[in-house]
């Protein structure tokens, strides 16, 4: 089973969250673990019904195995930096697909 660690608690992050529940009624090899975020008094705050694990520090002492990552942090300048640190530890991604969308025959 593919555990899910959302990088980011914030807006997107719970958007994220939700169509993750969505996918998960689709894809029952999933399921959330939790958040990862550096904001200061989150870590062990529960969001949405799902903890915030902690820092990047988290996946230091965690077990890995079957861990998978999503960033969701809604700036792409900062997308792109979690993104590429979660890479440089060799992590996992995983996409997330709400099972609603619609992408039309005529997109480029």
């Amino acid at each position: 089973m593919k555990q899910v660690v959302i990088i980011g608690a914030g807006g997107h992050g719970r958007e994220v969250l939700d169509i993750l529940r969505h996918q998960m009624e689709q894809t029952p090899d999933l399921s959330v673990l939790g958040f990862i975020d550096e904001s200061p008094g989150l870590t062990g705050n529960v969001i949405g019904g799902v903890p915030v694990l902690g820092g990047w520090t988290w996946f230091g002492t965690a077990d890995l195995e079957n861990v998978y990552v999503i960033c969701a942090v809604g700036t792409p300048a900062a997308a792109a930096r979690l993104a590429g640190r979660a890479e440089s530890l060799g992590l996992s991604f995983v996409n997330v697909i709400s099972p609603l969308a619609y992408i039309s025959p005529f997109a480029i």
